[in-house]
């Protein structure tokens, strides 16, 4: 696991040189409209003018991002010898850098990113490409710290064989969906049905253990993952309500990414 994302992190500079992907259009959206879809407010300091999105929604997705990575840091500094709290602080790691990267491009700098100087905007970005990477190594990174606090023996090699084999298949689909280009393939959607039965595996184990040992922090990780998998269905349930649109339409602004 530790090879795969090195190596992985090491491609990130050749591949974002790359520009196919900006040829996937976002056909219902032009520079024009995108403010009237999206809370803008142009920004002018001096030598450097731009568009910045979303402004309070964009606040929060750095402040959780940036604070995920701190805490990440932290339990990094005190690991000790502690393999699952290795794994549990990269896993953090990668989210706050994750939030970070889906923080500039789906909302802070989209329109910059997205559209400026386009006939119409490009429906995702490289900083979504490399989002999905991160939050892959994080899912997959959670996996292995679970693998080492609550399993041991054949279940453990196990568990640590899907998280390798999960991470470089997805990540694998990902980056040949970004050169081909291919929508799906790096639609968050994708990532959802690859990233889904790590939720579950999870959910199971710690629940399991908490039935056997009444353990608090089984207790409290079962609980994690059963609210990350709750907020990932009713992330779906309020994208294609409606409902984001017509609070926009009141000059209200909480769309389905505000949910996450």
């Amino acid at each position: 696991m530790h090879k795969i994302i090195r190596y992985s992190l090491l491609l990130l500079p050749l591949i974002g040189g790359c520009s196919r992907l900006a040829t996937i259009p976002d056909a219902t959206q032009t520079p024009e409209s995108w403010c009237q879809n999206h809370p803008c407010a142009t920004i002018d300091i001096g030598i450097v003018q731009f568009t910045l999105n979303e402004p309070s929604s964009s606040f929060f997705v750095y402040f959780l991002g940036f604070l995920t990575l701190w805490f990440g840091i932290h339990l990094f500094k005190r690991r000790a010898v502690q393999k699952s709290k290795l794994w549990f602080s990269l896993a953090l790691i990668f989210w706050g850098i994750a939030a970070i990267l889906a923080g500039t491009s789906y909302q802070a700098f989209s329109y910059e990113i997205k559209c400026a100087g386009q006939a119409f905007c490009s429906w995702t970005s490289w900083w979504e490409i490399y989002y999905y990477l991160f939050q892959s190594f994080s899912m997959n990174a959670f996996v292995v710290a679970i693998a080492y606090s609550s399993t041991e023996g054949k279940l453990r090699k196990n568990l640590m064989l899907y998280a390798a084999i999960n991470a470089i298949i997805y990540n694998a689909v990902l980056f040949t969906g970004a050169f081909l280009p291919n929508k799906f393939m790096v639609s968050f959607e994708l990532f959802t049905l690859i990233s889904a039965p790590n939720f579950l595996i999870l959910f199971i184990i710690n629940t399991k253990n908490y039935l056997k040992t009444k353990e608090l922090l089984d207790l409290r990780l079962m609980w994690l993952w059963f609210l990350q998998g709750v907020i990932i269905v009713v992330y779906f349930i309020y994208l294609f309500s409606g409902y984001p649109e017509q609070l926009w339409a009141k000059g209200i602004w909480f769309n389905a990414n505000d949910l996450l």
